[in-house]
């Protein structure tokens, strides 16, 4: 392809290897994030602005091009932050550091900016607050309107399509009116019926405009989408305008939404039957028994339509209820089957409920009972436990004790651990009535050894590390010790055969 072939090659950049080119008719109905570009209201307008061309007359749209590449260099757009510096500081009023960008260049700014400093490309760029007032001197309002009045010619395209083919695309060409008074007389109704759809939907409070397309088969994909949107909105208000409150009835009947196979007749029958659904469904309490309701009706008219008669009815629900009829039948009663997923066997619950009502956890109390309920309702009295120590050291001694005594054993994790226990309910042993003085007696000793460690004359770090040490014997012989002990073991302070003998 010739260099000369993007409209935009002389902004800077070499364009000459480029492959793709878009022809700027094909972006009139693009869409951008117009909030970095203040003011402006097409893709077509913001090319321009970028490119410095303030004054640009009116061009034939279809010889115009660009490449991929200037497209993206001139719609990049600027987002302003505290990160983000100031594009004028600098370069313009020649300060040493540039500020935090607030706000992008806007039209008469650009303009200034390019007719007073020289510098290019900055329409959409950042500014900060102080430069915006620096700069507000320079401003021409002249210039500004002069740029406005030459603009004004995007705007008609933004609304219509009317485009002579014979429209010299260069700058300095003068337009040569129709010999035809039919084709002028044409072209203003045309005009004025434009505007009287925008005002209409302006009063209407909908900010779209009206667009109006020689070739919609020729529209891009993203064109194709944007002119279905404006025409859709451009329809229901009208439809809303003349049917109130039967908006979507008189679009469903004038085109033609439901199949072809479903010959429906809106009439007092069938609106009665349409009534006595809705009420049922928005009587229902849950959404298994509005499937069944709605699965009667669902594959028989279109969504569009049981709209009018259940507001609010989602998509969603609406395909559920004709998947429900197609697999179960039409308003047919599913009867589902609980299932219970089990997170452990039940040797892993009896070997941890078996270890804490062994005698080294739980101790029976001479008085006291507990109620057990079943799941059948029935009721048992068991006699009332107290456990030795608290929940943490109880799981705490059980994995000790299965890393000893059963290595291969598939223990549960501690958050089920705690559940039984919590389900499995004891008291906590805070005072034994005639086992207080045993407990003392064996602790006595612990207490001298400590009294004496503390006469004595040591180094500090090292008399703690013996009064530690000390606490924590006793506090093995009061817990773990129990769980160690043994009929036969190859310690001899663990094994009760040999302590017997001896």
């Amino acid at each position: 392809m010739s260099k000369s072939l993007c409209f935009f090659s002389n902004t800077g950049g070499d364009c000459s290897h480029e492959e793709k080119y878009e022809c700027l008719y094909d972006l009139r109905y693009d869409e951008i994030d117009k909030r970095c570009f203040p003011g402006s209201k097409s893709v077509i307008e913001i090319l321009l602005l970028r490119a410095d061309l303030f004054y640009q007359p009116k061009m034939n749209l279809r010889q115009i091009f660009i490449c991929n590449g200037h497209k993206q260099q001139l719609l990049e757009e600027f987002w302003s932050s505290e990160r983000r510096k100031c594009n004028v500081c600098m370069t313009c009023f020649g300060k040493s550091s540039a500020n935090s960008a607030t706000r992008n260049i806007n039209t008469s700014q650009a303009i200034t900016i390019y007719e007073h400093f020289k510098l290019k490309h900055s329409y959409g760029t950042l500014i900060c607050n102080r430069c915006r007032s620096d700069l507000g001197p320079f401003i021409n309002n002249e210039k500004q309107e002069l740029h406005e009045a030459r603009f004004k010619w995007i705007l008609d395209i933004k609304i219509s399509d009317d485009e002579s083919d014979n429209e010299s695309s260069d700058a300095g060409s003068n337009f040569i009116p129709s010999q035809s008074s039919i084709g002028s007389d044409q072209s203003d109704i045309k005009k004025q019926q434009c505007m009287a759809l925008n005002k209409f939907l302006e009063l209407c409070n909908i900010r779209k405009q009206v667009r109006v397309t020689k070739s919609y088969t020729n529209l891009t994909e993203q064109s194709k989408r944007n002119f279905l949107s404006t025409t859709r909105i451009m329809i229901k208000s009208i439809v809303g305008f003349v049917a109130l409150n039967d908006t979507n009835i008189v679009i469903n009947e004038l085109f033609n939404i439901d199949d072809n196979k479903s010959n429906i007749i809106l009439d007092d029958k069938f609106l009665s039957v349409m009534a006595g659904i809705a009420e049922t469904y928005n009587n229902a309490t849950e959404w298994s028994i509005r499937r069944q309701i709605l699965s009667i009706v669902a594959s028989k008219i279109s969504y569009k339509l049981i709209q009018g008669f259940i507001p609010g009815l989602t998509l969603y629900r609406f395909t559920a209820a004709r998947l429900h009829a197609a697999q179960f039948g039409t308003g047919a009663v599913v009867e589902r089957t609980s299932t219970t997923i089990q997170k452990f066997e039940p040797e892993q619950i009896n070997h941890f409920v078996d270890f804490i009502i062994s005698p080294h956890i739980c101790s029976d109390m001479p008085f006291g009972e507990r109620i057990l309920k079943l799941p059948n309702g029935s009721e048992l009295y068991v006699p009332e436990t107290i456990r030795n120590v608290i929940p943490t050291r109880i799981i705490q001694q059980y994995y000790q004790y299965c890393d000893e005594m059963f290595s291969g054993f598939k223990t549960l994790n501690s958050s089920s651990l705690y559940k039984i226990l919590s389900i499995c309910k004891a008291s906590t042993r805070k005072s034994f009535q005639g086992l207080n003085y045993f407990a003392a007696d064996g602790s006595e000793p612990f207490d001298c050894l400590i009294e004496i460690i503390q006469d004595i004359y040591i180094d500090r770090d090292k008399k703690k590390h013996l009064i530690d040490n000390l606490k924590r014997g006793k506090q093995y012989i009061k817990s773990d010790f129990k769980v160690h002990v043994a009929k036969l073991s190859t310690i001899a302070d663990h094994c009760t055969t040999a302590q017997t003998t001896n």
